[in-house]
Order: C-alpha cells, then sequence, then structure tokens
C-alpha cells in the first residue's frame, strides 16, 4: 500500500502510503534518505532492495537490528499574519504507540534550530484480561493506545515549525495529530 520514488543523484526515496488521502487529496509521504537502494522487488507483502553491501528486506520496525530515529518537521508559517509576532503557549500532539514509547516535541522559531523540546512518554495501558487463560487466551489486548499529549511552550517568532521525534525500537509509533495554541504578540 504504498508507492516508492527513488532520486539516485540526491540519494533519496520517498515513501507515498497510498492506504488512504489526506484531506487535501494528497498522500503521507516518508523520506528514506540513508539506505540508496539500487533496485526493488516486491513479493507479496515483502519488500526486498539492493544495497552496495547485499539485499535487505524491509521487516519490523528496526535497522539493521538496531533502533533508529524518526523524525518530522512541518514546513514553517506565519498562521496567515506575516506583520505580527507569535507567542506559541502550548503544543499537543496525539499518538498512536506502543506504551513506553518516548518521543518529542519541537518549536522552532525565524527558521533556527528548535528552541523549545518536550519529551513524553506514552501512558501505560491496562491489559485487558479475559478471565484466566480462557479458550488458551490470556490477554485480551496488546497494550497499543491512543494518546494525548500536552505541554506549555516558551518563545516567540514570526515564522514557527513543529516537529516531533520518536526513537523507534521495534514497535510503530504514529503521530496523528500536532497542535499549537499561540496568542499574538507584538506588530512588527
Amino acid at each position: 500500500s504504498f508507492y516508492l520514488l527513488t532520486l539516485p543523484a540526491t540519494v533519496q526515496t520517498f515513501c507515498f502510503d497510498t492506504r488512504t488521502q489526506l484531506e487535501d487529496g494528497s498522500f503521507r509521504v516518508t523520506l528514506w534518505n540513508s539506505a540508496p537502494p539500487k533496485g526493488y522487488l516486491a513479493i507479496g507483502s515483502n519488500l526486498f532492495y539492493a544495497q552496495i553491501d547485499g539485499v535487505a528486506s524491509y521487516s519490523s520496525h528496526k535497522d539493521n537490528g538496531l533502533p533508529y530515529l524518526m523524525s518530522y518537521a512541518s514546513n514553517y508559517f506565519d498562521l496567515g499574519m506575516t506583520d505580527i509576532n507569535k507567542i506559541v503557549k502550548r503544543v499537543s500532539a496525539t499518538t498512536v504507540g506502543i506504551t513506553g514509547q518516548t518521543f518529542a516535541l519541537q518549536v522552532g522559531y525565524d527558521y533556527k534550530p528548535a528552541l523549545f523540546s518536550e519529551s513524553f512518554i506514552l501512558d501505560a495501558s491496562a491489559v485487558s484480561e479475559y478471565n484466566i487463560s480462557e479458550f488458551n487466551l490470556s490477554e485480551y489486548t496488546g497494550g497499543v493506545l491512543v494518546n494525548d499529549q500536552s505541554s506549555p511552550a516558551q518563545g516567540s517568532g514570526n515564522i514557527l515549525q513543529i516537529g516531533f521525534t520518536a526513537q523507534i525500537n521495534g514497535n510503530p509509533v504514529s503521530l496523528q495529530r500536532l497542535t499549537i495554541y499561540a496568542k499574538q504578540g507584538k506588530v512588527l
């Protein structure tokens, strides 16, 4: 359920998720910029790709058995008010993930690296039991949960950028929504 577009000259592969379209008709896209494949082969639901040092398989949520950092940064935006300073009061995220995963929300101003960052750990979820090993099944849920996290923010600027980073270590995490609460500052 995805489409890959590889640009060998720039060592980039764009992965378009074609399962569902976004509100504006576009597809979600992920940039793979650290493993330039030489070719692809899809067999059923398995994806194999050729690299300089051999053939790799696209599976699990690790990179050669090691955790990796997933990061997202929005484009820079001015909230439709080009001549007014913005003060971000709060940032929040809705995520889907596994209990105990960590991630960070970031806010940057005026084309500078993130000036504000807040780390979160996804809340523990109660694993439901369906009686005691009845029907040879002792656990009813695996602990995947939808979680809303929110934090006060700091800083101000004319142009904003929000971001998200998460350590991926064998389990998926999905960012569903990023929200900022801002107020107007001085006119520039």
